[in-house]
């Protein structure tokens, strides 16, 4: 007997005839790195939102609603924000004045984030 048909009967006895070629196993290697590459390369922006993309951390786009697409992480993020009005109510204090009187101090707060040059 060779060897070949001493590894063979080796493999079946430890349950390993069956082992991938290195074409699936390459297959299956492009396929677990490069989903995740490309599930980073897409994202969507909700309609009440507007989307912030930055390259390397400097502003590049806008993003309109929907589904959109960027260079994958570490390249390009996203940032979102919510374009509906906003508020902000802290809470009320008590503040002294020069002449030792107490006054209570209310603020309320609104914003919101308006639509850009290109009408988004």
């Amino acid at each position: 007997m060779n060897a070949q048909g001493n590894l063979a009967d080796s493999l079946n006895k430890l349950g390993l005839s069956k082992i991938p070629s290195a074409r699936v196993l390459g297959v299956g290697l492009l396929v677990l790195l490069g989903t995740p590459l490309v599930w980073s390369a897409v994202f969507t922006v909700e309609a009440e939102e507007v989307g912030i993309v930055l390259t390397f951390g400097k502003y590049t786009r806008d993003a309109g609603p929907g589904l959109r697409f960027k260079w994958p992480w570490p390249i390009e993020t996203v940032r979102r924000f919510d374009r509906r009005l906003q508020t902000f109510d802290p809470p009320a204090r008590e503040i002294h004045t020069k002449k030792k009187r107490n006054i209570v101090v209310d603020a309320y707060i609104c914003w919101r984030i308006a639509p850009s040059a290109s009408g988004r």
